[in-house]
């Protein structure tokens, strides 16, 4: 059996360590100026390269924000809580602080994962299958089957996963907006909010 030899040479690691840098930069550049301060031309500039060598790396500014939100989308895990131990209810919350954590540690990619409109649209259905929040729906089912959850009249496992992922998203918009001057009042009612909202579906 041949095995192949799947580290990178010298010139797929310059490729990588410069598409990085393109990142960074772009990065920067969104939470000094906005969406509308990235072009191509102003990337080039900053990081001293031609807009012709940029090219080499992404086709357009598009590929760009792409490539920012699945890097956004892979730091957050918003996946189910690796604590095995902890109840339906409980993974719920520490996952919804886990979300909030996030937030607060990535600001430029939570509000370009959410916030840019090019974004492509979705459905409620989606969300089932979106292996970004399968575990979240996960998570309900397995309070459901084992007694923890009671689903609101007319609510599916997926849709109140999509009502619980609203809750933490609007959350995070606004401890990084509106209230982001007011943490020290903000932070504790949004926790008490996330407590009443898996306290509302907890069957006591």
């Amino acid at each position: 059996m041949v095995i192949k030899n799947t580290s990178k040479t010298p010139r797929e690691k310059r490729h990588d360590l410069t598409r990085q840098k393109i990142l960074d930069m772009a990065r920067k550049i969104l939470v000094t100026q906005g969406l509308a301060g990235l072009s191509m031309r102003a990337l080039a500039e900053q990081i001293d390269y031609s807009p012709a060598a940029i090219y080499k790396y992404f086709e357009n500014k598009g590929e760009i924000l792409q490539a920012i939100r699945e890097e956004g989308w892979a730091l957050s895990r918003l996946s189910e809580p690796d604590d095995e131990s902890l109840t339906p209810p409980e993974k719920l919350l520490a996952g919804g602080r886990q979300y909030l954590a996030f937030a607060d540690a990535y600001p430029e990619h939570y509000l370009l994962m959410f916030n840019s409109p090019d974004l492509d649209d979705g459905s409620i259905s989606d969300i089932g299958t979106d292996p970004r929040f399968i575990g979240l729906v996960a998570i309900i089912e397995e309070g459901i089957t084992t007694g923890y959850f009671r689903l609101p009249p007319g609510f599916t496992a997926i849709l109140l996963a999509f009502q619980l992922w609203i809750s933490c998203h609007g959350i995070a918009m606004l401890r990084l907006t509106q209230m982001r001057r007011h943490r020290a009042e903000f932070d504790p009612l949004c926790d008490q909010i996330m407590k009443g909202v898996v306290d509302s579906i907890t069957i006591k």
